[in-house]
């Protein structure tokens, strides 16, 4: 009952933004999960009460970032800043549920945690609430899959690959136990909101800054990608460079597409074939 109602609702929430956007325009539907999911999370100690006010402040500055126009740097790196104290655990009041801790998953892999985020959550459902058309509607959502399908093989491919290369995982099939939790956590409560961070602000940003200048875009690209590969500093210089070409990658599938769930797709993808195919999260002897 706790996990489904807190993270079961969270999870809902998320899905209701592509909803919103492809059958019913009602975001009240979208406010009413949240509201349920703060509720369990509250009756089960995972949240506390005043972590309510720090959702209504990340929605109101996201808010403030779509309406405004001289300000909008502004109020974009505000929200940056925000939801890094919330990506990286930072604001008190969030007690995340830890589904394992320091598992060795397999012999000679490097011990991994996984944990269901309520911060890391709020990012992206208070983000894609003011902006909906980074999702695709009805008659978008088939080019926007298949581009992102074909070209997320193109990228998982090169960077596990890379990864193999490098000495960072070896090819090893297996399914744990917890698997279904991890599909859920990393795709509602990781990809989503690293790329809305990523690509749907810093990336926007940086294009309006080089708007004017030849290849402006791809300078964006690897800007931002650079940022993405230095947050995964804890992994060792191996993961930052893998972590920037995946992110290369995502990046071009946002430009392409002008769609977040194109980038969220490719990451979950990337992910996804790690976690089930090679060593996860590395080899021990990788760092």
């Amino acid at each position: 009952m706790e996990i489904s109602g807190i993270y079961g609702f969270l999870s809902l929430a998320v899905a209701s933004l592509w909803m919103n956007q492809n059958i019913n325009r009602n975001k009240w539907i979208t406010l009413v999960l949240l509201m349920v999911s703060f509720f369990f999370g509250v009756f089960f100690r995972r949240v506390e009460f005043y972590t309510f006010g720090v959702a209504v402040i990340l929605f109101l500055i996201s808010f403030k970032y779509h309406k405004a126009l001289r300000l909008k740097f502004i109020w974009g790196l505000t929200f940056i800043i925000l939801s890094g104290l919330l990506m990286f655990h930072v604001l008190p009041g969030f007690h995340n549920y830890n589904v394992v801790y320091n598992l060795q998953i397999e012999q000679g892999a490097v011990p991994y945690s996984l944990y269901l985020n309520f911060d890391k959550a709020l990012v992206g459902i208070s983000f894609l609430f003011f902006f909906p058309f980074l999702i695709s509607n009805c008659g978008e959502v088939k080019r926007t899959l298949l581009f992102s399908v074909k070209y997320g093989i193109l990228v998982l491919s090169i960077v596990l690959l890379l990864s193999y290369l490098l000495g960072y995982v070896k090819f090893s099939v297996k399914a744990p136990w917890f698997s279904g939790y991890f599909l859920m956590a990393n795709l509602f409560f990781t990809c989503l909101p690293e790329e809305i961070i990523f690509r749907g602000i810093i990336q926007t940003l940086f294009n309006g800054l080089f708007i004017k200048f030849k290849g402006g875009n791809l300078w964006a690209i690897a800007i931002t990608s650079v940022l993405f590969g230095a947050m995964h500093f804890p992994g060792g210089y191996k993961y930052i460079l893998l972590a920037a070409v995946a992110g290369f990658g995502y990046g071009w599938a946002y430009e392409k597409t002008g769609k977040i769930e194109s980038a969220v797709l490719i990451h979950f993808m990337l992910n996804v074939f790690h976690f089930f195919f090679f060593t996860y999260p590395a080899l021990a002897g990788a760092f």
